[in-house]
């Protein structure tokens, strides 16, 4: 089961923070932990996902019984969708961004890409923009970050309409994390309809 609570603030923007509210442990003793933490700017058509723990990655124990939503993509859907007042609306995706990227995986894959690409050049906005046909962006959309964007898209098809990623824009910004600034990656996925011939 899923609680949404939702806040506007004055630029219309709003924060969709979801929140299970079964009462799952580990043990007996440990809550199961899950996070899905979305800024979605409706109008412009971009979903943030700010901060990201699913309940396989924050429980990392065999057999541990598992919410029934789990998925990034699921919860991201249900956010975008809760928001928009009309199945126009909810086509209306245009971006993902996934910020402040911390999984290891997707980490290791930007590495090797900026030593191919762009050693030593700074990747702050507007960073470094990879075409979706290109081996670099097939590798990020084959991450845990671009794999869940990939997996919205094709699982949620019948409401946001048949879209793909026409480019990734990988960038850094600086993020305050215990009172020190540190970079932080970013990957942007740009959307596009496919025409219907």
């Amino acid at each position: 089961e899923l609680s949404a609570h939702t806040q506007g603030d004055t630029l219309n923007n709003e924060d969709e923070l979801h929140a299970h509210t079964q009462g799952d442990t580990l043990d007996d003793e440990d809550e199961l932990l899950a996070d899905f933490c979305s800024e979605i700017h409706a109008k412009a058509g971009i979903l943030i996902a700010s901060y990201n723990r699913a309940p396989a990655y924050a429980a990392r124990v065999p057999n541990t019984p598992l919410p029934p939503v789990q998925h990034w993509s699921d919860v991201a859907f249900l956010q975008w969708q809760y928001l928009q007042e009309d199945e126009q609306g909810t086509r209306g995706l245009k971006y993902i961004l996934r910020e402040s990227i911390e999984n290891e995986d997707t980490l290791a894959i930007v590495e090797r890409i900026t030593n191919d690409l762009a050693a030593g050049e700074d990747l702050y906005w507007p960073g470094l923009v990879l075409d979706a046909n290109s081996e670099q962006a097939m590798a990020l959309l084959g991450t845990p970050n671009g794999g869940g964007v990939a997996w919205m898209l094709a699982q949620h098809r019948q409401q946001l309409g048949h879209k793909v990623v026409e480019k990734v824009v990988l960038f850094y910004h600086l993020s305050k994390v215990a009172k020190q600034k540190q970079e932080a990656l970013n990957l942007l996925f740009c959307l596009r309809d496919v025409n219907a011939d």
